[in-house]
């Protein structure tokens, strides 16, 4: 019976105790283990360092905190694709508006050449001519499906990286 004490005891005093740390200096590098690593290793008592230094909490604070840093991070991280998917939308928008200008540049170039040239009364080059102004015409149309497409698939990201910044709060 003694011995049932005895051992019970032992348990619930090895669960109180905190492991110790020895600090160590060999070859001019200072090494940390939980054995002792020498004649001189020194024992650092950690409980009373994190006392005086104040950075002792609880697994509740630590989690919090944890939670916390993890949703800052969250939130710089959405704040910056957000702000690379309303350049991209810009990019978009740009690439389009110059292709666009091109484009219509272009087509009014081959109308206007069009009255220089006496080509009415040749079939040849009127068949060349209203080819030459469909394919333009052509792509144009091309190049507007085209941005649309790019444009609302940059905006439907855009709306859900605004959405997952909102849920993170």
């Amino acid at each position: 019976m003694d011995f049932r004490l005895l051992s019970i005891l032992l348990l619930a005093g090895s669960s109180v105790c905190q492991a110790e740390i020895y600090k160590c200096t060999s070859g001019g590098k200072t090494v940390f283990s939980d054995q002792p690593c020498g004649e001189e290793a020194e024992i650092i008592d950690v409980s009373e360092s994190t006392k005086k230094t104040g950075t002792q909490f609880s697994n509740d604070e630590m989690q919090s905190l944890g939670n916390s840093m993890g949703k800052e991070r969250r939130q710089e991280e959405l704040d910056l694709a957000i702000s690379r998917q309303e350049r991209e939308i810009q990019n978009i928008i740009d690439s389009y508006t110059s292709t666009r200008a091109r484009l219509d540049e272009e087509l009014t170039n081959h109308r206007s050449s069009a009255d220089r040239e006496n080509w009415h009364n040749h079939p040849y080059k009127k068949d060349k001519y209203y080819k030459k102004d469909k394919q333009i015409r052509d792509q144009i149309d091309h190049v507007y499906r085209q941005y649309r497409a790019d444009r609302e698939k940059a905006y439907n990201r855009l709306a859900s990286l605004k959405k997952q910044r909102r849920n993170i709060r």
